[in-house]
């Protein structure tokens, strides 16, 4: 049987520990195992006494590498754990002379045997260990004496050597930032304090090829997110799919937030290229594969991970592309040519203010006035022109399910009037929303690709997915993810409605893992979501993979209260995890928050304000940017900033309704599922958000000036 390689992401911090010859001697072991994982006949491998399915190999005479060996169907994986000198591996994977220690039977439980013995049994009996009473104090003298020589061998450069062995406490090392580079530094601490196996297994799991793709990651010429996620079983199956020629659609997709929804889709896409190109060499250059979604961030992410998944060599034309920009290539070739803006512009504010007074003018019991406008707004923009309505009967007839406001016959009539009155205002403007662009984009689009990936589909506009759908020959090979839970924008439509060809039945899969959030998060955060009839209970029930801390709600009274929690915050939870300023995500409801919140930031953690357009994941600090921006992306610690009402939820004319709130507070939910490991919400004690009624403190941590 042979073995395909992959890592926890703490395996790179061992990697790098160890000297060079090492290094080198890994590389033959690693094409070894990839052979022989299970070979226990010699003593080069063998399997360790109490444990599931983890392993040792020997890597030269001192040295020893510690994996988990899986298998499914007829290939297995070898997943490195560790790697250290054989005097201190075991200790730290907590394997004493009766099998696993106690410590790792209960923070470890998945990795050892189901066999119940007596030193199993006493493990459980124990009384737990309170987190603090054995946590590292700042104070404490470093548990390695730092030196040019070890320095140099984990390639630190020669500048901050001096700096660096003159520290002996890890209060010490937290003062060189600003002195020594923070990615320095941070480098240090992690080779300083190598995880444990319980944290070890709370990191994400990524596939390599190679020994040398491994030794890249060290000397950091390749970053852990250019490694791809490793897939589960039943990621697995759903990919399986694709493992033919010319696999027929169309597909659906489910999965809650860090369920690996988007993942498995450029999974699918590698398969379709690998399979159309080992079985048709002829016709390589002929396959055309679309993935669009709607957001910047989510396309750029997207593209690197292509780059790594489909290999130099391929010939097959893939294009990642937001929905908007293809529709304002087809619209403009078919001679459109209004501008598209949202409902904020001031253009379309006073085109539908004017429309409004012009029909109340002729008939003094319209059923709307000012404070509809912005509901007005959104009928026109996500029902008439973003389902491709074009008369009156039609728009009467329409299934308006799951919008959150009811309306009659008359104020149906009354809506389309005020469409009638401000489509041609706007024009006269050169101005149209997104959604007509699309629909004009769709008027003249003709079927170019083999195959078309939509992601987070639940935040498009019907006329958008029917665009992206006709794109595709035939029709059929569309897929779709979707989470109607984490619905920003809040469609409001049922997916068969979208169009006709799109059949789901029998092609739906849901996955039911969440490899983002900790447990502690999730269930916390579970508390913040809508209970509304848009709630899907099916993706709502995930299970978290991860442990970790509970969530912390600071209850503040103004701005010097909340920035030094901020702080506080930021710096003991970059502490904790072992990550620097750059895993760190400050989420604002807008950007009206933004220079408050930059401000705030100690100036160490290089905080920028970033919107959606130009959000730069690799900048070198802390990410300030808003929740709908955040969107589709993941970060190891997240800051909720001004959880206050008025801001969450914010209020205008007409936006006190239903639907709006549980859009608002989706967006809130959808904010702290970005959370990996730690999260923080900065909350008004005095203009307390609604949406935080119904928090709890048995399920978040409380500090502040906490409500009663």
């Amino acid at each position: 049987m042979s073995y395909g390689i992959s890592f926890y992401e703490a395996f790179i911090v061992d990697l790098t520990r160890v000297p060079r010859r090492v290094q080198n001697t890994f590389r033959r072991t690693l094409e070894f195992l990839t052979e022989h994982a299970e070979d226990a006949g010699g003593n080069k491998v063998k399997k360790l006494h109490g444990y599931r399915d983890l392993w040792r190999c020997r890597v030269g005479d001192s040295y020893r590498l510690i994996y988990r060996v899986t298998k499914d169907r007829d290939r297995g994986t070898v997943t490195l754990v560790a790697l250290g000198d054989r005097k201190d591996i075991y200790d730290r994977i907590g394997l004493g002379p009766d099998g696993p220690t106690h410590e790792i039977i209960r923070e470890a439980p998945e990795l050892i045997e189901e066999q119940t013995t007596e030193h199993t049994a006493a493990a459980w009996l124990m009384p737990a260990v309170a987190e603090d009473d054995h946590a590292a104090s700042p104070d404490d003298e470093l548990p390695i004496e730092l030196t040019p020589e070890l320095l140099s061998e984990w390639s630190i450069p020669r500048a901050h050597h001096a700096a660096l062995c003159s520290s002996r406490t890890e209060q010490d090392l937290l003062a060189l930032s600003g002195t020594v580079d923070d990615s320095i530094l941070l480098r240090v601490m992690n080779l300083v304090w190598p995880p444990a196996l319980p944290e070890i297994v709370q990191t994400p799991t990524r596939v390599a090829r190679s020994a040398e793709e491994l030794l890249e990651a060290v000397d950091e010429s390749r970053s852990l997110g250019s490694f791809l996620l490793k897939l589960d079983e039943d990621q697995e199956a759903f990919v399986r799919r694709f493992h033919r020629i010319e696999p027929k659609g169309p597909w659906m997709l489910k999965g809650g937030p860090g369920s690996g929804k988007s993942v498995v889709a450029l999974y699918c896409i590698r398969e379709i290229v690998a399979e159309h190109e080992a079985s048709l060499p002829g016709l390589r250059g002929q396959m055309k594969i679309l993935l669009t979604t709607y957001t910047n961030s989510l396309i750029k992410a997207s593209k690197r991970l292509l780059t790594e998944l489909v290999a130099g060599g391929s010939t097959a034309d893939i294009q990642v592309e937001t929905i908007d920009r293809i529709a304002a290539r087809l619209a403009g070739r078919n001679g459109f040519s209004l501008n598209p803006v949202n409902d904020s512009h001031n253009g379309v504010k006073s085109a539908s203010q004017r429309a409004l007074e012009k029909l109340r003018s002729r008939d003094a019991s319209f059923p709307f006035d000012r404070r509809d406008v912005p509901f007005l707004l959104e009928e026109v923009d996500w029902v008439i022109a973003g389902r491709g309505i074009d008369s009156l009967d039609g728009y009467l007839e329409e299934d308006r399910t799951g919008r959150g406001r009811g309306l009659n016959e008359r104020q149906r009539r009354g809506v389309w009037q005020f469409h009638e009155l401000l489509t041609p205002a706007l024009e006269s403007q050169k101005l149209c929303f997104f959604s007509t662009k699309q629909a004009a984009a769709l008027d003249g689009a003709a079927p170019q690709y083999d195959y078309v990936f939509i992601d987070e589909a639940q935040d498009l506009k019907p006329v958008a997915i029917r665009l992206a759908s006709k794109l595709c020959k035939g029709g059929k090979n569309v897929f779709i993810t979707a989470d109607s839970n984490q619905s920003i924008y809040g469609t409001g439509m049922r997916w068969r409605a979208v169009a006709d060809e799109l059949q789901f039945t029998g092609r739906t899969s849901i996955l039911k893992r969440n490899y983002r959030t900790t447990r502690e998060i999730w269930e916390a955060v579970a508390q913040l979501a809508p209970d509304d009839d848009a709630t899907d209970s099916e993706t709502m029930a995930v299970e978290p993979v991860y442990r970790g801390r509970w969530p912390t709600i600071h209850w503040y009274g103004d701005v010097d209260d909340w920035a030094p929690a901020l702080n506080r915050f930021i710096a003991q939870a970059m502490r904790e995890e072992r990550v620097g300023p750059d895993s760190v995500a400050v989420l604002c409801p807008t950007t009206k928050e933004f220079d408050d919140v930059v401000a705030a930031v100690d100036s160490r953690y290089n905080a920028k304000a970033m919107r959606s357009r130009n959000l730069d994941i690799a900048h070198p600090g802390v990410k300030v940017t808003t929740m709908h921006a955040a969107k589709g992306i993941e970060f190891p610690i997240v800051v909720v900033a001004a959880a206050e009402d008025g801001r969450l939820p914010w209020y205008s004319m007409g936006t006190e309704d239903t639907e709006h709130l549980q859009r608002q507070q989706r967006l809130l939910f959808v904010a702290c599922t970005r959370a990996m490991r730690r999260l923080l919400i900065l909350a008004s004690a005095d203009e307390r958000s609604p949406f935080l009624e119904n928090v709890t403190d048995d399920l978040w941590e409380m500090d502040g000036t906490v409500p009663t």
